[in-house]
């Protein structure tokens, strides 16, 4: 049976050329976040995989819509256009929010009984299950709110600077967080797919066990890298996280090599 019809293009950006062949790494921005956060991926991994990033309701190109105010109102449609993209040897990655979204999609797509993807990437993300046990931010005022966001980092200070541009930043990304916030685990079997997590040692919002109970969701092989960074990754440990994640593409299409050079150390898990 056909899948419902979706505009895929609304909910997707091509970064870089898309090849005929080779693995697909669809990616599910932070919150905040948007397509553009992956812009330059595409010529820091090896030149066979197909580089994809998902464009959220009420960000960038579609700033004129409704914010989403549940996973599901973003899952259920993301699902439907990967579905209507029948995309090849499909892998997902997502950082933060983006890797509950991923994690739900996957679920959503074998609910539907449709071909999953073959590898979940997550990153500074606790496992789905895992209750957040620090105090909601969302409902702070905006100056407390505000204030959060500067302590955990990854908005660059000029654009905490500028303030009409966080005047339209802020809202998208308070109704992000409060959306990551809100979310609500439902049990179901693990994904048959593989699963990497990548943590930052020093991330305040995710902990080592935290990160490490991801494995329960996965009947296939798991394996948690943990590097020298906090919430947001530098450059360097970036580099390394595209490495490994060539590294495990490379499982996928057996031909595909990597040119890159691991820059940022991690430890065992």
């Amino acid at each position: 049976m056909a899948a419902p019809t979706v505009q895929r293009e609304i909910w997707f950006r091509a970064i870089g050329t898309i090849t005929t062949s080779g693995p697909t790494l669809l990616c599910f921005p932070h919150a905040g976040g948007a397509a553009s956060a992956f812009r330059n991926w595409k010529t820091r991994l090896p030149k066979t995989v197909n580089v994809l990033a998902a464009q959220y309701p009420g960000h960038e190109v579609r700033w004129r819509e409704r914010v989403a105010s549940e996973v599901s109102q973003i899952v259920a449609p993301l699902a439907l256009a990967i579905r209507a993209g029948n995309f090849e040897n499909l892998t997902l990655f997502g950082h933060s929010m983006g890797a509950l979204i991923a994690f739900e999609v996957a679920r959503e797509m074998r609910r539907n009984g449709w071909p999953q993807p073959l590898h979940l990437f997550v990153s500074g993300s606790r496992a789905p299950q895992e209750p957040n046990l620090r105090p909601p931010i969302h409902p702070l005022s905006e100056a407390a709110f505000l204030d959060h966001v500067r302590q955990l980092g990854g908005i660059p200070d000029e654009v905490l600077a500028d303030v009409q541009l966080m005047e339209m930043l802020l809202p998208v990304l308070r109704s992000d967080i409060r959306l990551d916030e809100t979310y609500r685990y439902e049990p179901e079997p693990p994904l048959d797919c593989d699963i990497s997590v990548f943590i930052g040692a020093y991330d305040p919002e995710v902990s080592l066990e935290q990160a490490r109970a991801w494995q329960v969701q996965s009947r296939g092989s798991f394996q948690l890298g943990i590097f020298p960074a906090g919430h947001w990754w530098s450059p360097e440990c970036e580099d390394s996280i595209l490495q490994e994640i060539a590294s495990r593409l490379s499982n996928v299409a057996p031909s595909l090599t990597s040119p890159l050079h691991a820059t940022c150390r991690r430890e065992q898990a």
